[in-house]
């Protein structure tokens, strides 16, 4: 850290800031700022002063400074680094500032690198599989999740085991659960059926009531589809031939509509780009492709109809027979909008060197990407993505001569704000620039995170038992995920999570948990003879009156296999009178 003279005036002189750490006022103030960089790091760094810019600056304003630092090789940062005896990456982080030219990222600096173990001398760098299965069942490790943020208390434990280990089985081997029993197909169609589960996102949502079902059962190798999953029988898929014709008798010509209408013929697929005999839609429908202008015919239609815009090219596109609706993806020799109009191109045939790009910018005073992209109309040439654009393209800071941010390391991060007595995210986010080298997003990226009351200094709260949250919840009588959840009563039971469902491996239900056991599930007759003794006459007045019917559900067309649709339905439950006026 910089120490700074008592009568430092940060508002008129240097400010070491991660952006622009140049001098904006006077000379003076340079020279004093600069005796204060070799005041302070002096001793361990050879200081080069780099000027930018030159006659173009105003009388009596100095020129922009880089302090830049020789870099060292990779042999010789190993040699210092094992002088030093740091042995892990996070000590590095912390103290490679020990270490003249030392880089803060040397796996992405030298192309010698291969590894954090191998960097610091290591033969053998992590445990073995049944070393580390000791070493976590020691420590009570439970979850992947948990794992990957206490590995680091385990010396010699990769953060990713699975993608490590050759003889990996998966992780509940790891946690001395044994391996995992997974259903057979025609045991998940049981289960499956024995539910009445109809559809795959009510099977995603009830998979934890089904022991051993996949998540994604279609990587079963015997595996037909969801309908032979659910016990439907699969209507047979036409041939291409047959459905070519049928399509061209009902009249069907573009798409679109045909998706609409592909449920009027038996056995028709939604895409029918999947048969492997499939060529173009203009074959599959029988009509002919359109005629497209030529770019040069396209230019004077358009400038003779006095078209200047792209929003009003897509908007009188019509009136010129042949033209694209995307002309800059159906022409090779496209150049941009305003070449099509009749006017300058605003994009150069060639880009102008990454070095000549370097010299605009600095002659320009543009130090953020922002300020690129605003002002890049006045540099001839210069590309839009810079970054994707040059093959020697180092980073955005080295393009406008600024030295890269250096970040906190964590460990100091947790001190400084401890210090400054942050309690809360909100205020870290109004007072993280207070802390030198502080990112706005602390957990981005960094292995060392948990959680923000450990970088706060709190210590976790204990989660509390699955049974003891049911007590709570039905003494504090809260009877809704909205009362439980977005009205943030949880709270007030200690230990309680925002998420129960993601947390307990007893979860069953919501209503399980309000101690609100789910009705079983009525006949379709009594569902009808309910709904018309409560006079109900729309499908939207069941969506809003269904919880007064013990065992009703708000989809039954989901749950119930003799379904035949809403007016069927409601023609059931009144037999007596018509119902074709009802909105279904």
């Amino acid at each position: 850290m910089i120490t700074w003279p008592k009568d430092w005036n940060h508002e008129e002189g240097w400010r070491p800031t991660r952006n622009k750490p140049w001098l904006t006022k006077d000379s003076r103030k340079a020279h004093a700022f600069e005796e204060i960089l070799k005041r302070n790091h002096g001793d361990r760094l050879r200081w080069r002063v780099q000027a930018l810019g030159g006659p173009t600056y105003q009388e009596g304003t100095p020129p922009r400074v880089r302090i830049v630092a020789p870099r060292i090789c990779f042999e010789e940062l190993q040699v210092a680094v094992k002088k030093l005896g740091i042995s892990s990456c996070v000590q590095y982080v912390k103290r490679y500032h020990e270490i003249p030219g030392a880089p803060a990222h040397p796996r992405t600096t030298y192309k010698q690198w291969v590894s954090w173990p191998d960097f610091f001398g290591r033969q053998q760098p992590f445990l073995s599989l049944d070393q580390l299965r000791q070493e976590v069942l020691k420590r009570g490790v439970k979850t992947a999740r948990e794992y990957r943020n206490r590995n680091n208390e385990i010396d010699g434990a990769p953060r990713c085991p699975s993608t490590y280990y050759p003889e990996w089985e998966s992780w509940h081997d790891l946690f001395g659960r044994g391996p995992k029993v997974i259903l057979t197909l025609a045991q998940l169609k049981n289960a499956v059926q024995e539910l009445g589960i109809r559809s795959s996102t009510e099977y995603k949502y009830r998979l934890k009531e089904i022991p051993g079902a996949p998540v994604k059962p279609e990587k079963y190798a015997d595996w037909v589809g969801w309908p032979d999953l659910f016990g439907r029988k699969l209507t047979p898929k036409i041939p291409i031939d047959t459905l070519q014709e049928t399509v061209r008798a009902l009249g069907i010509r573009g798409p679109k509509e045909y998706r609409r209408r592909y449920k009027e013929i038996p056995g028709a697929p939604s895409y029918p780009e999947s048969y492997p005999e499939w060529n173009d839609w203009f074959s599959f429908l029988g009509i002919s492709p359109p005629q497209r202008l030529p770019l040069d015919q396209l230019k004077t239609k358009v400038q003779e109809l006095g078209i200047n815009t792209s929003t009003e090219y897509q908007r009188r596109r019509k009136e010129i027979p042949g033209a694209p609706a995307t002309p800059q993806r159906v022409y090779e020799e496209w150049v941009d909008w305003p070449d099509l109009f009749g006017r300058a191109s605003l994009r150069p045939r060639e880009h102008i060197t990454l070095s000549e790009l370097k010299l605009a910018v600095a002659k320009l005073e543009v130090s953020s990407i922002n300020g690129y992209q605003k002002r890049r109309l006045e540099i001839p040439g210069a590309p839009a993505r810079p970054n994707e654009t040059y093959p020697d393209w180092v980073s955005w800071p080295e393009l406008f001569g600024l030295e890269v941010p250096v970040r906190i390391p964590f460990k100091d991060l947790k001190i400084e704000v401890q210090r400054l007595g942050i309690t809360s995210y909100k205020e870290y986010e109004a007072r993280y620039k207070e802390i030198y080298g502080a990112r706005r997003y602390p957990s981005y990226g960094n292995k060392e995170w948990v959680s923000w009351k450990d970088l706060f200094g709190r210590a976790p709260t204990e989660l509390i038992p699955f049974l003891q949250l049911k007590q709570e919840v039905h003494r504090l009588g809260i009877r809704s995920v909205t009362e439980y959840r977005s009205k943030k009563r949880y709270r007030e039971i200690p230990g309680a999570p925002s998420d129960p469902q993601l947390i307990y491996e007893e979860w069953v239900s919501w209503p399980d948990l309000f101690g609100r056991p789910k009705a079983k599930l009525i006949p379709l007759e009594q569902l009808q003879r309910e709904v018309s003794r409560r006079r109900i006459l729309t499908s939207d007045e069941y969506r809003n009156r269904y919880r007064e019917i013990s065992g009703a559900r708000a989809a039954p067309a989901a749950v119930y296999k003799n379904w035949a649709g809403w007016p069927s339905f409601f023609r059931g439950a009144y037999p007596e009178r018509n119902v074709a006026s009802a909105h279904c």
